[in-house]
């Protein structure tokens, strides 16, 4: 499906995020199938009251959360292998098990597996800079009776648009090999994977807009950080979430392997799971290669900030010493007027002096100089002032110069 130039970023209506707050103890949304008609009714219920009625023997297809199942957990811990408590217990970026139950013969009773993806969405306000994400860690546990042909299979903390996605799928999967839902839960996982790629690129896509208006343009370092950080956690994830299903599809062949001749199994079935798990994983790795891309097109974008503040920052520099230049010219200037009056300024201040007097003498009139007797006080005064006052100058200058 083509993709569109939509920068009209919104929080993920379709989206509905499982609250940490959920009072639910054991509340579970659980489809049967009418084995008549081959469709699955849904009803709810609590974990405990059907542990009740089945006496731990849970079956048909569940969605719940974590959650409610380490509320049971606690409660009846034999319920599910322990290998299975930390997909509900931790935080995990992804991971797979399986056990098997055996008779004394060696033939297979029960066979448990699980896988454990996670998923990082992230969403943008239009004309923000504040880029919000939201981590959910979706889980499916699948328990295949093989003298029954009967299942117990329990999706853990999907939202309602991939509850709706796998509802859809549930007549179509092939019962007859458990390894049929994980590929069918991890080919939806890989969808979601997907569009969380496309949530990323129409902000990197944003930032490329807005650094094109150079004229205008102030950096978004917060957001380029921010992008950076979210483009690296999906990497990760969708590196783990391909070595998941690697070990989905080594698991499966092992089964099929070791023992090929299970009544209930379907050689076409196999086929078509292990074909879906392969184009999966497939999937998954081009998505990769996407955000790998994202993370290259973002540095650039980084790049591009960092050079055109520093050109920026030389402009001002520039300016600065051009501003800097003719500050001197003019300082220059007001000191060579300064040279040309200083002369004249001391004469006139040693001459406007009470030392000295010009008046007539006597009864001639004639006008004669006189100079005080007392001029020496004069100079007493000004030359240690001024020999003082240059050597306290000459001091701090080789301070400044020695820090």
């Amino acid at each position: 499906m083509a993709q569109t130039e939509d920068l009209s970023f919104r929080p993920l209506d379709d989206w509905t995020f499982l609250e940490e707050s959920e009072p639910d103890k054991g509340i579970l949304e659980i489809f049967e199938r009418d084995t008549s008609t081959g469709k699955y009714h849904s009803r709810m219920s609590t974990l405990d009251r059907e542990l009740h009625i089945g006496g731990n023997n849970l079956l048909g297809v569940v969605f719940t959360s974590s959650k409610a199942i380490d509320w049971v957990l606690r409660q009846h811990r034999n319920i599910f292998p322990s290998a299975f408590w930390p997909v509900v217990t931790k935080n995990l970026n992804g991971t797979f098990g399986c056990k098997y139950d055996r008779d004394e013969n060696g033939e297979i009773l029960k066979h448990d597996s699980w896988s454990c993806f996670k998923m990082k969405r992230i969403w943008k306000m239009p004309n923000g800079i504040t880029v919000y994400d939201h981590w959910t860690q979706l889980s499916i546990f699948v328990r295949h009776h093989w003298e029954t042909s009967s299942q117990l299979v329990m999706f853990l903390n999907c939202p309602e648009q991939l509850k709706s996605e796998l509802r859809t799928l549930l007549s179509s999967i092939h019962r007859s090999d458990p390894y049929a839902w994980h590929a069918a839960f991890a080919d939806e996982i890989r969808k979601v994977y997907n569009q969380a790629i496309w949530d990323l690129r129409g902000v990197v896509w944003e930032v490329e807009a807005h650094q094109k208006q150079l004229g205008s343009f102030q950096p978004q370092f917060t957001l380029l950080h921010d992008m950076a950080r979210h483009i690296s956690h999906n990497k990760e994830i969708l590196d783990v979430a391909a070595d998941t299903i690697e070990s989905i599809i080594y698991e499966q062949s092992i089964l099929d392997a070791q023992h090929p001749q299970l009544s209930d199994r379907v050689a076409w079935h196999i086929k078509e799971v292990h074909q879906q798990l392969y184009l999966t994983s497939k999937g998954i790795r081009a998505t990769k290669f996407r955000c790998i891309s994202l993370s290259e097109r973002l540095q650039n974008e980084i790049n591009l900030a960092f050079n055109i503040v520093s050109q920026r920052n030389n402009e001002a520099s520039v300016q600065m010493a051009k501003s800097a230049l003719v500050d001197n010219t003019m300082m220059k200037t007001v000191a060579i007027v300064s040279l040309v009056y200083l002369p004249g300024t001391f004469v006139s201040g040693i001459f406007g002096m009470n030392f000295f007097n010009f008046e007539a003498q006597g009864e001639s009139g004639v006008n004669t100089w006189s100079l005080s007797h007392d001029f020496w006080l004069y100079w007493v005064v000004t030359i240690p002032l001024t020999l003082s006052t240059m050597a306290e100058g000459s001091a701090e200058s080789e301070f400044n110069f020695s820090e």
